[in-house]
């Protein structure tokens, strides 16, 4: 749980999002006045009962909401990453498996081995490399080799798509010192830093459809169309794994790996 003094801070800017006043708000959840401001400024711990129903008028999601009071307050630890690691290592191992670990800050966590043999690089090597940064990074930082994978021609589109996914999961965490590590990121790059400048204009959920989770690669000089799936991990919701489904010109890449 995180401390009153943070919980306050996130608490009034997810207030001043919304434009209400203090007054006002405590009037919607019959607060005794003063009561908001004690809270924002951290000099009383709300009980979760208030904290629901001050999400409930700002209209917050439940990303928002874990946000205060769920496990995306804090960002996951060493020990957590490495639990993780540890649990997920026999699957990214398996042969033909297309996935990688994310953490709730976008971070990279761990990929299977095959991911990394598909565009011929050395997995020990190259996991030392990748491993612990910031997924946006690795997209748009040419020095880490992966976006010459991509289809060039579909470049700015898994671009945007990437993105609008991070702005949903990130955006609010208004505090938080990998949203600014990751909007330095985005500011780097135009195509980045626009897609984010109309998330933000727009401020508008995107719906994973199917389109929004198809990555188009360039594979050995085939341009191969993968679609990924997206699971929280029972044991620890800090974090997901993204998982591709291999396609039968995958399958025959495989084979010539084999």
């Amino acid at each position: 749980m995180i401390n009153q003094k943070t919980l306050g801070i996130r608490i009034r800017f997810f207030r001043n999002r919304s434009n209400i006043s203090q007054l006002n708000l405590e009037n919607e959840i019959g607060m005794s006045a003063g009561s908001l401001s004690r809270i924002e400024s951290g000099g009383i711990n709300p009980t979760k009962e208030t904290i629901i129903k001050i999400a409930k008028i700002l209209n917050l999601t439940s990303y928002e909401i874990q946000y205060l009071i769920g496990p995306l307050a804090e960002e996951a630890t060493i020990e957590e990453i490495q639990e993780v690691r540890k649990v997920i290592e026999p699957y990214l191992k398996k042969r033909r498996t297309l996935a990688y670990i994310v953490d709730d800050r976008s971070r990279l966590i761990d990929v299977s081995n095959d991911f990394l043999r598909l565009g011929n690089l050395d997995i020990s090597i190259y996991k030392k490399k990748i491993l612990g940064e910031y997924l946006p990074r690795i997209i748009l930082d040419e020095s880490f080799g992966i976006n010459q994978f991509f289809d060039k021609n579909k470049l700015k589109e898994i671009i945007y798509y990437s993105f609008a996914r991070t702005y949903d999961e990130l955006n609010f965490m208004d505090d938080d010192i990998h949203l600014k590590k990751i909007l330095e990121i985005v500011n780097s790059n135009s195509i980045a830093k626009e897609a984010w400048e109309e998330f933000s204009r727009n401020k508008k959920t995107l719906i994973q459809s199917e389109k929004t989770r198809t990555v188009t690669f360039n594979i050995k000089g085939l341009i191969v169309p993968l679609k990924y799936s997206i699971e929280t991990l029972w044991f620890n919701p800090k974090f997901k794994i993204l998982e591709y489904a291999p396609t039968n010109i995958v399958h025959k890449l495989f084979m010539r790996l084999t």
